[in-house]
């Protein structure tokens, strides 16, 4: 056996490992309370659109013509997008069981408020910001 055989190190706890320990331990509990405030205001702005589009500013569109379908509708509501997007999301924005095989005269579609169709309604009573002729 050598002379060292029997070498244990002094383990210290050291003023500057408590400190990195501490350290730690508050970025630990600042990354948690940033993480839960931003789960936070991704639910609200989710929330925020989950609310019926009817109970919210929007755009009403009345249907005028037997030939008209969801499809011609959202070519002019959001001429921008792909009509196939568009229609989908007009299909969603309508109330549970809206069936778009079966529009017909004088039904209301329900448009987000940016369409370019449809007369804008506040049903919260607020001002509205103008309408856009129908058809």
């Amino acid at each position: 056996m050598s002379e060292f055989s029997d070498y244990r190190p002094e383990r210290k706890t050291t003023e500057s490992h408590s400190r990195l320990t501490r350290f730690i331990g508050k970025v630990a509990v600042v990354a948690t309370a940033a993480v839960a405030l931003g789960v936070g205001v991704v639910k609200h702005e989710a929330d925020k659109n989950e609310m019926p589009l009817q109970e919210r500013t929007h755009r009403e569109y009345v249907i005028q013509s037997p030939q008209e379908r969801i499809w011609t509708i959202a070519q002019r509501a959001s001429p921008e997008t792909r009509p196939d997007e568009a229609s989908f999301d007009i299909g969603q924005a309508q109330p549970e069981g809206f069936d778009s095989r079966e529009i017909n005269v004088g039904d209301k579609i329900y448009l987000e408020p940016d369409a370019s169709i449809g007369t804008l309604v506040n049903p919260n009573g607020g001002p509205e910001t103008g309408s856009v002729e129908q058809g």
